[in-house]
């Protein structure tokens, strides 16, 4: 952002802009508290299908993160495997997104979307745990490089 002072100077190019302050300094409050930018995110994404693509591919992003993550610090040695349980994790995040723009739409208020998605959240977690793990999986042979 330009600022309007430069060297002690007003910049005729941004005396538009009010004057700089510290980080100290107390500003007017922000409408925005870090619930609702994070609320807003899940709000946008149930009303925009820009956002809610954008949501969409940051979670596929999110799943190949967390498939090489996979790969490299457990016994799942197929990238393809680990992509199947990355896409399954990352969709949690995904799906509390959703859920929370969908009943934020509805009118709900922070505190009752997080005790209705609690359970909600805690069941997809438990299915997941169930998931037949790589000692149990067939086996998968890693090839050489």
């Amino acid at each position: 952002m330009t600022s309007q002072y430069v060297s002690g100077r007003e910049d005729q190019h941004a005396s538009h802009l009010p004057p700089p302050t510290s980080s100290r300094e107390s500003a007017a409050p922000s409408p925005f508290t870090r619930w609702s930018l994070r609320k807003l995110a899940g709000y946008l994404a149930a009303v925009s299908p820009a956002v809610r693509r954008l949501c969409l591919e940051m979670t596929d992003r999110h799943a190949d993160a967390i498939a090489t993550a996979l790969t490299e610090t457990t016994e799942i040695a197929d990238l393809a495997l680990a992509k199947v349980h990355a896409v399954a994790l990352a969709w949690v995040i995904q799906t509390v997104t959703d859920e929370t723009g969908r009943r934020a739409r509805q009118g709900q208020t922070p505190a009752q979307i997080a005790d209705s998605l609690r359970p909600v959240i805690a069941a997809i977690l438990d299915d997941l745990d169930r998931w037949p793990s790589p000692a149990t999986a067939r086996p998968v042979t890693r090839r050489s490089k």
